[in-house]
């Protein structure tokens, strides 16, 4: 492939009218190379889990579904250049990929503070986070001890004007790890000690493919790629990536204290399976209560990961019979990029119930500016979120579906984990009344709107429970959008009699 080349030949390729960004990547000069389609190895995953194997117990898949509401973070060398994370690698040019995979010789978020990160968080009412160790670009955001096969650039003389563009670069062997940058600095863990001593959760995240590492040729959209890698076909190469990747996710699961969350991502060719379960295996002994994602490891996993897409009920057959959490960028991209539409905090808002109403977590995507800090548009629509979870957090943490999620189109439904309470959220005002038909309230019993003091009246009729709503509350509403009735309910029927 044309990569390997230039890892042992310091020639610059091509002229800037040859540069291409890839799919997500800036405008180019010039078109990228076709962009292949991502395989799927998911069917290479169908069936039962190893007899010795555990999946993470009973009290931490509780706590995990406890928090509700976390922080997805983006952040990586794409960073500098404002790119999405790692896709502008895909069909670029091998003068653009001499780019990319050089930015981490000029990554320096001076500004980064992961106590402000943790800060933010916290005043979103997120409870959680998870931050990339390592993306599909190969780049770790961690003290990595591993080493791989990269490039660095050479200074040439002024005179020389034989190179273009970027200029020579020669091969190296290093970490290629946010240890070889100029900021010199371990973002993971100070993220982990940020968020912990806050009290919150601690996920991190680790792609199984690599896009910079010449011995991994199993994903077609790698500049390496060749059709048949396996063990047999590449037997130095594959055992040298497995055991890399190995001793990336022993590194993970023991240099930041007790993980809660391990998010794969992607994954390998099948024949990969025996070295993958060994890892699995190798992080559940390490670390025996985390919660790992099931992209890459199947039936091994302990939840699942929605992405741009929530589930349309309580049965949806997509998430039967597993946690999972719904993930959503507040871009269009998952890592920064100006210009980049922001959805709206009404939209963040609305998501977050939509999804807790049907039983799943949910993770927004942020990711900060090239300097480490973040947008005052996202940091306005996370800490909207928060104040209204100030007043209605009781409807969403440590809540679970109750028997439907709705009640029409405007109206969501969640419940106390004993079902002495049913929360039913208003999506808009309701007015002067809300009309509940799927569900009744116990005789005698108090129902209140989250925020407001005094009880309020209502009604049970045959075919619905009406709460009234003063005037008074109407002039002095608790919060913006989203209104919370705490209710008293009895046993769920479908038809009442």
């Amino acid at each position: 492939m044309e990569r390997r080349k230039f890892l042992k030949s310091s020639t610059a390729w091509g002229a800037l009218a040859g540069l291409g960004l890839g799919k997500f990547g800036a405008e180019a000069l010039a078109a990228p190379s076709p962009i292949p389609a991502a395989q799927d190895f998911a069917k290479a995953w169908d069936g039962p889990v190893d007899p010795d194997y555990q999946h993470a117990p009973p009290a931490a898949v509780e706590k995990w579904r406890n928090w509700k509401f976390g922080m997805r973070i983006h952040f990586g060398v794409y960073s500098v250049l404002s790119l999405d994370a790692s896709s502008p690698v895909v069909g670029a040019s091998p003068e653009f990929q001499k780019i990319y995979f050089t930015l981490y010789e000029v990554f320096d978020p001076a500004s980064f503070d992961a106590d402000q990160w943790a800060d933010l968080a916290q005043r979103a009412g997120m409870k959680y986070f998870v931050m990339p160790t390592r993306h599909a670009d190969g780049f770790s955001m961690y003290d990595t001890k591993t080493r791989v096969k990269s490039i660095r650039r050479v200074v040439a003389p002024y005179e020389d004007r034989s190179e273009q563009e970027i200029g020579r670069t020669e091969p190296c062997f290093i970490n290629y790890s946010v240890m070889d940058t100029p900021f010199n600095k371990d973002i993971v863990g100070a993220l982990v000690d940020a968020f912990r001593k806050r009290g919150m959760g601690i996920g991190l995240y680790y792609n199984w493919t690599d896009f910079h590492d010449p011995d991994f040729m199993g994903d077609n959209r790698s500049p390496f790629y060749e059709v048949g890698y396996s063990r047999e076909s590449h037997p130095e190469e594959w055992k040298r990536f497995m055991q890399r990747t190995y001793d990336s996710v022993r590194e993970i699961c023991t240099q930041y204290g007790k993980l809660d969350i391990l998010s794969f991502d992607q994954g390998l060719p099948p024949g990969a399976r025996p070295e993958v379960v060994k890892i699995v295996k190798m992080a559940r002994l390490l670390q025996p209560d985390v919660m790992m994602r099931n992209r890459g490891i199947g039936s091994y996993a302990d939840y699942s990961n929605p992405e741009h897409w929530v589930p349309n009920g309580l049965n949806d057959p997509r998430v039967a019979g597993i946690a999972w959490e719904a993930i959503e960028p507040l871009t269009k991209r998952w890592a920064y990029q100006p210009h980049d539409k922001i959805k709206s905090k009404e939209w963040l808002l609305s998501i977050l119930i939509d999804v807790v109403s049907k039983g799943g977590n949910f993770m927004p995507g942020v990711s900060p500016l090239p300097n480490g800090t973040f947008p005052p548009e996202i940091i306005e629509r996370l800490e909207y979120a928060g104040e209204w979870l100030n007043v209605n957090g009781d409807a969403i943490y440590g809540t679970r579906p109750w028997n439907v999620y709705n009640d029409g189109d405007d109206v969501r439904f969640t419940r106390t984990k004993d079902s002495k309470h049913v929360y039913a959220i208003s999506l808009k005002w309701p007015g002067e009344r809300l009309t509940l038909r799927a569900l009744r309230a116990r005789e005698g019993s108090h129902v209140t709107m989250l925020g407001v003091n005094t009880p309020l009246k209502w009604r049970q009729g045959r075919d619905a429970l009406v709460i009234q709503i003063p005037d008074a509350i109407a002039q002095n509403k608790p919060c913006e959008q989203a209104f919370t009735f705490r209710i008293e309910a009895q046993p769920y029927r479908e038809i009442y009699e």
